[in-house]
């Protein structure tokens, strides 16, 4: 696929909550949940300066399972996910394992270099969580 065409906003293969639980679970990845509003400008520059960035977009898609929660929809679903994760401030990047819940998150805005090293960290603690979670031979 060629990102130069596509928004910024697209670069990053976001998808809802709906079934991001069992395709985490299939796929063996961490979720990150990216709690937005099209209000929040910190969210909104994030999406410009951050998801936008290849580096960033390419490595979320290849080691994650990326959903954007929209604050402004009150769809049981997300209130659910909302709820579950305690959220109080936007924008939070949070970062869960299928099984064992959260892992880590951040909240508010940071750049794409503390942006991707966020991300790394979380992927190692993801790692681990997943070689504990799975039943021995």
């Amino acid at each position: 696929m060629i990102y130069g065409s596509l928004p910024p906003s697209k670069l990053v293969k976001w998808g809802s909550v709906e079934g991001s639980v069992t395709t985490a679970a299939a796929q063996h990845k961490p979720i990150i949940y990216d709690f937005w509003a099209t209000w929040c400008g910190p969210c909104n520059e994030m999406d410009r300066t951050v998801f936008s960035n290849r580096e960033v977009a390419n490595f979320i898609n290849s080691n994650f399972v990326p959903v954007r929660v929209n604050d402004d929809d009150r769809s049981s679903p997300v209130d659910a996910v909302r709820s579950a994760y305690r959220v109080r401030s936007l924008p939070t990047l949070l970062v869960a394992h299928a099984r064992n819940g959260e892992l880590t998150r951040i909240e508010g805005f940071h750049d794409k270099r503390q942006t991707l090293a966020f991300l790394k960290i979380a992927l190692e603690q993801a790692r681990s969580a997943e070689a504990t979670s799975r039943p021995s031979p």
